[in-house]
């Protein structure tokens, strides 16, 4: 039974936290080093979190931040102190099944790759009720390369319910990057590119993933700060894939065209900035992403033309005309 080191970054989570830690507490499987890595969120989850771990048989520890550094960075200071064969990241709002890392383990020793991708991802609503919202196939995950997986989404991007090698991982100098929206994705990005292979851990129900009113996930999608996130994305795929010639591959053009339109589609609601700002903005994004794709191609000429139509007459008309033209 490898060790297998759960972090869980604590910050603010006070309503949550004992589901969390119990949800631990509760595993099947017993060679667990459980890593809290206190944020600095000013509330009661770290103590919540001790109390309840210390009346358990569980081996655990604490890691304090100095200062609020955010979820990127507390996710790094749990690999660095991390001393388990595995390392699972699980997100201190959330919860998971009582047979959750035994069957993860179980899929390790049965494929032998580097990271184990869990199924069974139920959504958890305010309300709540609860509905499954990712299953994989651990035989197809298998059999596909890492990165063509990734590009089709056919397993979940996330960071949390993952089990990874942790030699493997600290070897291909894969980090979570601070500052940013939606790191898990970037991230995700990353290590695929790194070629590590791949399986997923068959089951139903297993990590329960909440969905809070005052989350991330729960922010207007078109806040500017989704929207940059967004963009850094792009970027990322665009100027790594696009330079390897990867625009001639039809996996990358689809991912890259949903990005694409996504982030057009972004710009145009972001209804705190009046039609010429969203025009200018538009003109950044053609300027920044030039290479017109077959996927794109319709979108980014029309958009071309509402930038040039803009010139001479109100970005509103000219937006309604170059779809006209």
């Amino acid at each position: 039974m490898p060790l297998v080191s759960i972090i869980i970054p604590v910050y603010k989570v006070e309503l949550y936290i004992e589901d969390c830690i119990q949800s631990v507490i509760d595993q099947t499987y017993e060679n667990l080093d459980i890593i809290l890595v206190d944020d600095c969120g000013g509330d009661a989850s770290v103590s919540i979190a001790e109390s309840l771990l210390a009346s358990s048989a569980r081996k655990w520890r604490v890691i304090r931040h100095d200062t609020n550094r955010g979820l990127s960075a507390a996710r790094n200071t749990g690999v660095e102190y991390a001393m388990g064969q595995y390392i699972y990241f699980l997100d201190s709002d959330d919860y998971i099944a009582p047979s959750c890392i035994s069957i993860m383990c179980e899929a390790a020793l049965r494929y032998k790759v580097p990271i184990i991708v869990g199924c069974g991802v139920v959504l958890l609503m305010p309300d709540g009720t609860v509905e499954p919202i990712w299953k994989d196939n651990s035989v197809d995950l298998y059999e596909q390369d890492p990165f063509r997986a990734f590009l089709r989404l056919e397993h979940n991007y996330t960071a949390w319910h993952r089990l990874i090698d942790l030699d493997s991982y600290k070897r291909c100098g894969v980090s979570f990057r601070e500052g940013i929206l939606h790191e898990d994705v970037i991230w995700s990005y990353q290590l695929a590119r790194t070629g590590l292979r791949i399986c997923s851990a068959p089951g139903s129900c297993l990590y329960y993933y909440r969905q809070r009113e005052d989350s991330i996930m729960s922010m207007d999608v078109n806040n500017p700060r989704r929207y940059y996130a967004h963009l850094e994305t792009m970027r990322l795929f665009y100027k790594d894939l696009v330079d390897e010639e990867w625009n001639r591959d039809s996996d990358f053009r689809n991912r890259y065209a949903t990005l694409f339109h996504e982030a057009i589609n972004r710009i145009m609601k972001r209804k705190e900035l009046s039609m010429r700002q969203r025009c200018k903005s538009v003109k950044s994004l053609l300027q920044e992403f030039n290479h017109i794709i077959p996927e794109i191609q319709t979108t980014y000429l029309r958009m071309k033309k509402f930038v040039k139509l803009s010139r001479c007459m109100p970005a509103c008309i000219a937006y309604h005309l170059a779809a006209l033209l």
